[in-house]
């Protein structure tokens, strides 16, 4: 059996919204996990009692009033009914594979962290949980206008009680700390699994800023993503990204039938660039051994039908997420880039390769190379 542990944000506005569908999907796995919500936010408490959850509203804070990572960490060890833990930020929907996986991990391996990757979709409204086709439906959304979020995002960690200890205090929900969990494990040794194919989590898009969860900004900056929490995030850390880790960083990948090594240029292209931060020393081999995997994992050229078929699709995913106004033009130096609406002018990151969504298509095909570069937060 496993237990869920999340730390919810206010439950007001569109946030109140998105947590509650997330959170309310989880009662819906089964079994049923036990689920437990901390912290003193408003809403948390009457969810509680209506979905029949525990609550723990005693926590430590930070001095801007955020929940501190290593005080929950130390109260759900003692506090959860079962041995397998589940951290899980609340405006994610669970969609089904999180138990069997959790399970499968725990008959295999005594230590171990497991997550995988999102979908990303923007909901507005309540989810009807009556209708047994809700999950049904929802997927049917989600790969209409879904968006894969790619290695960076990292929304659930699922592991056995006492292999985290000594977790510097982070502010949660404030940038860094999921990301360093996984960076903990590794350097323990424990094996960290990639559970992306067979698990569905979908992440509720929303806005990063404190005024959009009903807190003032601190110091005039109102970014979540990049304020004066996540700075102190990033220096507890480590002060640098060396121990920022994503899901490249996975030791084995979970398929229908086994727990496998992961092998692939990008898995090792990613060690590479772990080994050049370590050992500034060995900088010029990692490079030569870079370029070497670069052009031995280069795509084939995309056939001339296939790449009229993708120019036609791309233009009705681009004129889609126009309207609907989840993306906006910016023009820079002469050129057109292309941007989620939430972030600023200093967010524009390019898309992670090798996916055959629409939105991750540019690098990987190149079909408009020097004419549109996507924009988005990874």
């Amino acid at each position: 059996m496993l237990t869920i542990f999340s730390i919810p944000k206010p439950f007001k506005g569109h946030i109140g919204t998105i947590q509650r569908n997330g959170i309310y999907s989880w009662t819906l796995l089964r079994p049923r996990p036990e689920i437990i919500l901390f912290g003193d936010e408003q809403g948390t408490g009457d969810l509680c009692k209506e979905l029949k959850l525990r609550h723990v509203s005693d926590i430590k804070k930070n001095e801007y009033g955020t929940p501190l990572l290593n005080d929950i960490f130390e109260k759900i060890h003692r506090l959860a009914s079962y041995n397998t833990l589940c951290f899980l930020n609340a405006d994610i929907i669970m969609a089904g594979g999180l138990i069997p996986a959790a399970e499968r991990a725990a008959k295999i391996k005594k230590r171990f962290l497991m997550s995988g990757e999102r979908w990303d979709i923007y909901l507005t409204e309540l989810l009807d949980y009556s209708n047994p086709k809700w999950e049904a439906d929802l997927m049917d959304s989600v790969r209409k206008y879904g968006i894969r979020h790619g290695f960076r995002g990292v929304d659930y960690h699922v592991f056995p009680k006492g292999i985290f200890y000594d977790i510097p205090p982070f502010a949660v929900g404030r940038m860094y700390y999921d990301n360093w969990l996984i960076w903990r494990a590794r350097s323990l040794g424990i094996p960290v699994i990639n559970v992306t194919g067979i698990v569905t989590s979908i992440h509720q898009d929303h806005e990063r800023t404190y005024e959009s969860v009903g807190i003032m900004p601190f110091k005039g900056e109102n970014s979540l993503r990049d304020g004066v929490e996540a700075k102190e995030n990033l220096k507890l850390a480590g002060g640098n990204f060396d121990r920022i880790f994503n899901l490249l960083d996975s030791t084995h990948a979970m398929t229908e039938k086994a727990i496998l090594l992961v092998i692939g240029a990008k898995y090792l292209k990613r060690r590479l660039e772990i080994l050049r931060a370590q050992k500034p020393a060995a900088k010029l081999v990692v490079q030569l051994l870079s370029k070497i995997l670069d052009i031995l994992s280069m795509p084939a050229p995309v056939p001339q039908g296939a790449m009229n078929q993708y120019r036609k699709k791309f233009n009705i995913d681009l004129e889609y997420l126009l309207a609907e106004k989840k993306l906006i033009k910016v023009e820079r130096s002469g050129r057109i880039y292309y941007k989620f609406n939430c972030l600023s002018d200093q967010d524009l990151l390019f898309l992670p390769r090798n996916s055959k969504k629409i939105i991750d298509l540019y690098r990987d095909s190149c079909l408009l190379k020097n004419k549109i570069k996507w924009a988005f937060k990874i």
